[in-house]
């Protein structure tokens, strides 16, 4: 099998983590406590694609103030369909970061970071270094903690589920 169809079947893990992050920003009540860091809340953005399987599935791209808690964020999750790229905000220590993720391939753009203090050059671009090491640390964390679950035969049954019924009732 050649490399490009290896990662296009396997494409469906980075869309259902992110369907996964839009799911805990919505029903974690608290903020998550990622180590090292402390706690994280996570919000989704002001765009949200969201696709299907195969090849003739039609892709729903939505945006503006809260495009997930649109009607056509339902119907699409409730259609089966994964994220295929959306615009996460995390608020960390009170300070909101942003970035847009895509699925498929879980590659990361568009990152927003908090502005630098007025030091010099130097130690700017040491902080932002940092800023940029902190939220993959985030990035990485969460990934983790999904993979855990998803491929716990025990675990991943009732997340889905759960996951299942928030798709529904949205």
């Amino acid at each position: 099998m050649a490399l490009l169809e290896e990662i296009a079947r396997g494409a469906f893990i980075g869309e259902e983590f992110l369907t996964w992050l839009w799911f805990l920003s919505e029903t974690q009540r608290e903020p998550v406590a990622v180590p090292k860091v402390g706690p994280v809340q996570i919000a989704m953005g002001q765009e949200i694609i969201l696709g299907g399987e195969g090849g003739d599935a039609q892709t729903v791209v939505l945006r503006g103030d809260m495009p997930c808690i649109s009607v056509e964020a339902r119907e699409a999750l409730a259609a089966g369909k994964r994220l295929r790229r959306a615009r996460l905000y995390f608020t960390i220590d009170g300070v909101q970061w942003s970035c847009t993720m895509t699925g498929a391939t879980l590659a990361v753009s568009g990152l927003r970071l908090p502005t630098a203090g007025r030091a010099d050059f130097q130690t700017q671009c040491l902080d932002r270094l940092g800023a940029v090491e902190r939220v993959s640390g985030v990035l990485t964390w969460l990934f983790e903690q999904y993979l855990e679950r998803r491929l716990d035969p025990r675990r991943w049954p009732r997340e889905h589920r759960a996951m299942t019924e928030w798709a529904e009732g949205k």
